[in-house]
């Protein structure tokens, strides 16, 4: 099966690409569990900035995937088809970021345990 990146770009829209590429770009730089936070460098964007739009970020893969749904219950064919990839495609990526982020949230809740 060939996939035409075009194609699927197109399928997707601009703010779906943004959202799905900041949701990357939060999975591949999510650091580790008990890391302290950062003052200075770039760890203060791993540690202080990027934490505070996870949660925004997931919660918009949350509502995608939702309006996906719904806009694909009147729909028929080859648009049924986009939207339900686009469902699982949201649901798919949130889970991997709740994942990848999970231990290091988790690590800043023993913290203020503490």
């Amino acid at each position: 099966m060939k996939i035409n990146v075009s194609h699927l770009l197109h399928q997707l829209g601009p703010l779906r690409i943004m959202l799905l590429t900041l949701s990357f770009v939060l999975i591949v730089l999510a650091p580790e569990a008990g890391v302290q936070s950062a003052r200075s460098g770039f760890a203060v964007i791993t540690t202080l900035i990027f934490p505070t739009i996870v949660p925004m970020v997931f919660m918009g893969l949350l509502l995608d995937a939702l309006m996906s749904r719904v806009k694909q219950v009147d729909l028929q064919g080859a648009e049924k088809k986009r939207y339900r990839m686009l469902t699982y495609l949201n649901l798919g990526f949130a889970l991997v970021l709740l994942i990848s982020w999970l231990p290091f949230l988790l690590s800043l809740g023993r913290l203020g345990a503490e």
